[in-house]
């Protein structure tokens, strides 16, 4: 575990260098570099975070080894004195001090290399060791991921909950019409277009749905008005482009890396990002004498957004 989190953060790091760099980057090159180029580097970069492991196995550096002989030799020490030359026997030679002879039965006890434990005693345990501040960093990281996993779980329960209560299929004839030309004129074959569905308490159409994803729209929307195609011209092409998905990848590594401010403004750029990248992929459908069209149907459902609720 603790190789991971160390991982971990040694990622964390280097993808908040990255993200401040994108960052800068999207302002700087705006106007050479489209959004959907960004849009990849996003994705590449959110499932980079999602695994916290190095891919470069380091080298490990051995001692100095040196094969030893096959044939050891014991050493033991010997009771028998060793042989003397003549010349050098003390007996022989008077310069020399007589010294008594070794007895065996004279020697004194080997000493003891250990000290006997009184008879009795109970063994000592080892000493249990103290709550660390790694443990307690651990722990705490592990508290912000459940939480954060958990509110996105129970947010999108409950909103898929209201759907249920709340949305209905469209049934207008001239609704379904217009819906199938916008998604003929993409290119959005009839057996993969999203279900169209009204809710009640939206504000603007959406798009709802990883695997399976929903166009929905208010309830009170101007089924007649030229706005509607812009704007399912717009949600379509978030389908087409699977920005459902690259958000949703983008909140997991959000969860895994709660704790680095830079993760939450990427998921501010990638929101940022994955509107313009749809804008720019929606001038491609479109005439010129559509732009300005579309644009006012863009600010609208912005303005939609944002007004308060009474």
């Amino acid at each position: 575990m603790t190789e991971y989190l160390a991982a971990l953060a040694e990622l964390s790091l280097g993808g908040a260098m990255v993200i401040l760099l994108l960052g800068i980057w999207s302002h700087v090159s705006r106007t050479r570099y489209g959004a959907q180029w960004r849009c990849w580097i996003w994705l590449a970069l959110s499932l980079r975070l999602l695994l916290p492991v190095s891919w470069i196995t380091p080298q490990k550096i051995w001692p100095i080894q040196m094969d030893l002989p096959h044939n050891t030799v014991i050493y033991a020490p010997s009771t028998q004195e060793p042989k003397r030359l003549p010349h050098e026997n003390p007996a022989e030679n008077p310069d020399v001090p007589q010294t008594a002879p070794h007895r065996p039965d004279t020697e004194q006890p080997p000493v003891e290399s250990a000290i006997e434990a009184p008879v009795g005693s109970a063994p000592t345990k080892p000493a249990k060791p103290p709550f660390t501040l790694f443990q307690a960093i651990t722990i705490i990281w592990a508290l912000g991921c459940v939480g954060m996993l958990s509110w996105a779980l129970l947010t999108h329960a409950r909103f898929l909950k209201y759907l249920r209560r709340w949305s209905q299929p469209v049934s207008a004839p001239e609704t379904l019409a217009l819906y199938g030309q916008v998604a003929r004129r993409m290119q959005v074959a009839h057996a993969h277009r999203p279900q169209l569905r009204a809710c009640k308490g939206l504000k603007a159409p959406m798009l709802a749905g990883v695997f399976h994803p929903v166009l929905l729209l208010p309830a009170d929307y101007n089924a007649a008005g030229e706005n509607l195609q812009y704007a399912m011209l717009h949600e379509l092409i978030h389908y087409k482009r699977k920005d459902i998905l690259l958000k949703t990848v983008v909140l997991c590594a959000n969860c895994l890396h709660w704790f680095n401010p830079m993760m939450w403004y990427m998921t501010h750029l990638v929101e940022r990002d994955t509107e313009l990248a749809c804008d720019e992929m929606a001038l491609t459908y479109l005439s010129a004498e559509e732009y300005k069209i579309y644009g006012r149907t863009i600010l609208n459902a912005v303005e939609r957004m944002q007004a308060p609720r009474y």
